[in-house]
C-alpha cells in the first residue's frame, strides 16, 4: 500500500511539473474582450504560429493574438498623427519666422508679415515690386524700435537710393526664395505620414511578430522573458523592407531641411550686416541737413535702444522643424520598433522559449507581395521632386548671399535731390521710410 502511494505521488509530482498555469493568457484575453477559460496548460499540436505541446493558447487564441498584433504593429509604426500635429504646427508659424528674419525682430512685423504671405502666395514672385520690401521691412524696423506715426506723407524727393534698396529687395528674395520652397513642401511631407497608415503589412510580418511577443502567453512561466532583439530586428527588416526608397527620400528631406535652416541661419546675420551697411550710406547722406529739410522728413530724438531677438527666431525654428523628431522616421523604423520591447541580453525569448536567439535565415518576403498605395507613391515622387528644387536653390542662394557681406568702404555716397518737395509721388514715401530708420539706427548702432 506504501509503496502504491509513494509510486502514485511521484507521479502526480512529474505531472504537475509539466503543467503551468494560464493567468497571464486569461488577463489578456479579458482586456480584448474575447471568451477564454482555462487554469492550466493541456497538450496541443494544432497551433500554426505558436509552439505546440503543453501550452494555454489555442486556435482561436491565436487567431485573437494576430488580430491584437496587426492592429497594435500599424498603430505603433505606421500611425505618425503626433508628427503630423507637430509639422501643421511649425508650418503655420513660418510667415512669423521669416517676418522675425527679415525685421531683427519677434515685434512690430506686420508690414513685413503681409509680405512674406504675399511672396508665398505669388504664382510668380519674379514679378512682385521688389523696392517695396526693403521699405517696408524698414519702416516695421523702425516701429519696433520706438519710432511712432510712420505713414509716410505725400512728398516727392528724387534721390539715388534706388541703387541700396534694390540689392536689400534681392537679398530678401534669396531668402524668401527657400522659405517658400519649404512652406509649399511642408504639407506634402504631412500628406506622406498621413498616407503611411494606409499601408499594407505582411501577413508573415505579423504572425512573426505574434511569436514574437505573444506566444509567451502560452503558459505563465514564460510571460516575463523579453523578446530577443536580434530576432525582432530580422523580422522588422522583413516588415519594413518595402519602404526602402520611400525612407532614401524622406531622410533626403530631413537633411534638407536642416540645410534650409542652417542657410537661414546665415542668411539672417548676412542680411542684419546689409541692413547696416544700406543704413550707413543713408546716414551719410543725412549728415547734409540742407538735403534732408530739403526732402522733408522728420525724425523723433531720443529714440529707446533695442537689440535683435535672435532668441525668439531660434526658439521658432525648434518648433517649426524639430530634426531630433524627423530624422530615420523610415530609414530607422526597425529600431524604432525593437527598442520598445525586446532585450540585448543573450537570455531571452526566441519565439519558442528563453534561450540565445539562432538566425535562421528564412525571414524574407517574395518580391512584389506587397505593395505600396498609389497616393503613396504619388506622395513621396512629389516629395522628391521638392528634394531636387531644394538641392537647386540652395547652391545658388549659399553662392549668393556671400556677396552681401559688408565691406569696408570709404566711398561717399551720392545723393540727389532735384527738385522741391511735391505731392502725388510715392518716392517720398520710400525716402521717409529710409530716414526714419536711419533715425533708430543712429541711436540703436553704437
Amino acid at each position: 500500500m506504501f509503496l502504491i502511494l509513494s509510486i502514485s505521488s511521484i507521479l502526480t509530482s512529474v505531472v504537475s511539473q509539466h503543467l503551468d498555469t494560464c493567468n497571464y493568457l486569461n488577463d489578456f484575453m479579458k482586456r480584448y474582450r474575447a471568451d477564454f477559460s482555462k487554469n492550466v496548460t493541456t497538450e496541443v499540436d494544432n497551433l500554426e504560429i505558436c509552439a505546440n505541446g503543453m501550452s494555454c493558447c489555442t486556435k482561436s487564441v491565436e487567431s485573437k493574438m494576430f488580430e491584437v498584433k496587426n492592429i497594435m504593429f500599424k498603430k505603433h509604426n505606421l500611425n505618425k498623427v503626433q508628427y503630423v500635429e507637430i509639422m501643421k504646427a511649425g508650418h503655420g508659424l513660418l510667415v512669423e519666422y521669416m517676418s522675425e528674419v527679415l525685421t531683427l525682430a519677434s515685434a512690430h512685423n506686420n508690414r513685413t508679415k503681409l509680405l512674406v504671405q504675399e511672396y508665398i502666395d505669388a504664382e510668380d514672385s519674379s514679378k512682385l515690386d521688389q523696392r517695396k520690401y526693403p521699405v517696408e521691412t524698414l519702416l516695421d524696423i523702425a516701429e519696433s524700435n520706438g519710432v511712432e506715426n510712420l505713414t509716410p506723407e505725400n512728398k516727392d524727393c528724387t534721390n539715388e537710393l534706388h541703387d541700396p534698396l534694390t540689392k536689400l529687395g534681392l537679398l530678401q528674395f534669396q531668402g524668401l526664395k527657400v522659405m517658400k520652397l519649404l512652406y509649399e513642401s511642408m504639407p506634402i511631407a504631412m500628406d506622406v505620414l498621413v498616407e503611411l497608415k494606409n499601408q499594407m503589412i505582411p501577413v508573415k510580418c505579423i504572425r512573426q511578430n505574434v511569436k514574437l511577443e505573444l506566444c509567451k502567453l502560452c503558459q505563465d512561466s514564460t510571460y516575463f522573458a523579453h523578446p530577443c532583439y536580434d530576432y525582432c530586428m530580422d523580422i522588422a527588416k522583413m516588415c519594413f523592407s518595402h519602404f526602402k526608397e520611400a525612407a532614401e527620400v524622406w531622410e533626403q528631406y530631413v537633411d534638407m531641411t536642416t540645410l534650409v535652416f542652417n542657410l537661414m541661419d546665415k542668411f539672417a546675420v548676412v542680411y542684419e550686416n546689409s541692413i547696416h551697411k544700406t543704413s550707413g550710406r543713408i546716414q551719410k547722406i543725412l549728415e547734409n541737413k540742407e538735403i534732408a529739410e530739403h526732402c522733408g522728413y522728420e525724425l523723433k530724438m531720443n529714440l529707446a535702444k533695442h537689440k535683435r531677438a535672435a532668441d525668439s527666431q531660434t526658439r521658432i525654428r525648434d518648433v517649426i522643424f524639430n530634426e531630433s523628431r524627423m530624422v530615420g522616421m523610415f530609414a530607422n523604423m526597425e529600431e524604432l520598433h525593437c527598442n520598445r520591447t525586446t532585450n540585448r541580453g543573450k537570455y531571452c525569448w526566441n519565439g519558442t522559449h528563453e534561450a540565445p536567439y539562432v538566425p535562421k535565415g528564412s525571414l524574407k518576403i517574395e518580391e512584389g507581395v506587397i505593395k505600396l498605395t498609389d497616393t503613396f507613391k504619388a506622395h513621396i515622387e512629389t516629395l522628391k521632386s521638392f528634394n531636387n528644387k531644394f538641392k537647386a536653390v540652395y547652391d545658388v542662394v549659399i553662392a549668393e548671399i556671400g556677396d552681401y557681406v559688408p565691406e569696408q568702404s570709404t566711398e561717399e555716397p551720392e545723393f540727389v535731390c532735384e527738385r522741391p518737395p511735391c505731392k502725388g509721388s510715392s518716392s517720398a514715401s520710400i525716402f521717409l521710410s529710409v530716414c526714419l530708420f536711419v533715425s533708430v539706427l543712429l541711436n540703436l548702432v553704437v
